[in-house]
């Protein structure tokens, strides 16, 4: 067992942001909207934390829309023998500003008919690079650290749900690296929609999680992490929905600071970790009934192998202490964001959204046929998903280790 709080603990960024010297189509809305310039770059940002007995875990984030498991697995691949292939998490903020790296917002008819895929695979190999650097870099400059974790209530205001009678998850969860009680790193579990600068921009940045961090930097935090929380369907940033998009980039920079003054003041609270990194990892095959992604798929434009119509994916549950996380393959909902915190049992507990792939919306069954949700439904694999994924935890909370 590991000592109270004790840990060998590694973090890294590594710049993500695409050229423009050729065309980047940016991911979310309708098709076809290029980028015409950067207003902040995207990054990707690895923890590498090692317990006492050797034990190791990578926990990874990526400015972008989705990152698909094929991509994911290129990543374990090139970290063979670094660190286990199922000790590597990795997740995406789900940004609405960076490239497309699903294909579903590449050339269009008629501006909203996608007829190519958006994805520049050149692209993907630099991210697959770029992180594995950030991987190795964060290993070699690991330092002994404490760990803590903090459980708290973020500032309502700050999000709505867009859907009428949607639910709330104003949840944030905040996991620390501290040397000699001066907080290094500050990973933070938060949802909703990195999408505030809306369909009319054409500027590639994270959104609001790049102002968070940047703020949380200045308050003397070396390495701010940022992962989404059950954002889906539809929890958005609460700017004016007729903001014009000046204002909008002003809402990101007010909402960053005001989430890290609040994330900061949670620091002094937070509870100790101890104890060995335990881990429990599922491959999945998950039924697709959607016939939209059917059609993309024979179109090429969303380049994804299904096997029998099934989509190939997998989950992570870690643990440590009383910390817990379990990766999700798409945008739950907050209704099903809670009963997946409900599954995850107790302690301090993350939902990584769009984590280790994004295969859309997933939501309860019985939102299928209200039609508040008609878009949600087109964008999902199916009314199956949620109730899968509640019982894809509590079968892993069950296979973790002692």
């Amino acid at each position: 067992m590991s000592s109270a709080g004790i840990y060998q603990i590694g973090a890294a960024t590594v710049d993500i942001t695409p050229s423009l010297d050729k065309p980047v189509y940016l991911a979310g809305f309708a098709p076809n909207r290029k980028a015409r310039s950067v207003l902040h770059p995207l990054t990707a940002g690895v923890m590498v934390v090692k317990d006492e007995e050797g034990g190791l875990l990578a926990l990874i984030t990526l400015d972008l829309i989705g990152f698909m498991n094929p991509f994911v697995q290129r990543i374990k691949k090139k970290l063979e023998g670094v660190i286990p292939a199922d000790r590597i998490v990795v997740a995406s903020t789900h940004t609405h500003s960076g490239p497309d790296t699903m294909g579903l917002w590449g050339k269009a008819l008629l501006g909203f008919l996608p007829v190519k895929s958006g994805v520049d695979p050149e692209y993907i190999d630099m991210v697959v690079h770029k992180v594995v650097q950030g991987v190795h870099q964060a290993i070699k400059e690991s330092v002994p650290a404490s760990l803590s974790v903090a459980t708290f209530d973020t500032p309502e205001h700050l999000v709505r749900n867009d859907r009428e009678g949607g639910g709330a998850y104003p949840r944030g969860v905040a996991l620390i690296a501290s040397q000699q009680d001066s907080p290094d790193v500050v990973l933070l579990n938060f949802a909703a929609h990195p999408e505030t600068l809306w369909e009319k921009n054409h500027q590639v940045s994270p959104d609001y999680p790049a102002c968070y961090r940047e703020h949380l930097k200045e308050l003397g935090v070396e390495t701010p992490l940022f992962f989404s929380g059950p954002l889906g369907a539809m929890l958005t940033p609460n700017v004016n929905p007729k903001a014009t998009l000046e204002e909008r980039e002003q809402y990101i920079s007010q909402m960053g600071r005001e989430l890290a003054e609040h994330v900061f003041k949670q620091i002094s609270r937070a509870e100790t970790l101890s104890g060995p990194i335990r881990v429990a990892h599922k491959r999945l095959s998950m039924l697709n009934t959607n016939g939209r992604f059917n059609l993309a798929r024979k179109l090429k434009i969303f380049n994804r192998d299904f096997t029998d119509n099934h989509v190939e994916s997998e989950m992570v549950l870690g643990a440590i202490g009383s910390f817990r996380f379990a990766t999700i393959p798409g945008e739950p909902c907050p209704e099903v964001g809670h009963s997946l915190y409900e599954a995850l049992g107790e302690g301090h507990r993350m939902i990584f959204a769009l984590g280790m792939d994004e295969v859309g919306y997933i939501i309860p069954a019985d939102f299928f046929s209200v039609k508040e949700y008609k878009y949600e439904t087109t964008m999902s694999l199916g009314p199956h998903m949620a109730a899968e994924m509640v019982d894809n935890v509590k079968a892993l909370l069950q296979e973790l280790p002692e």
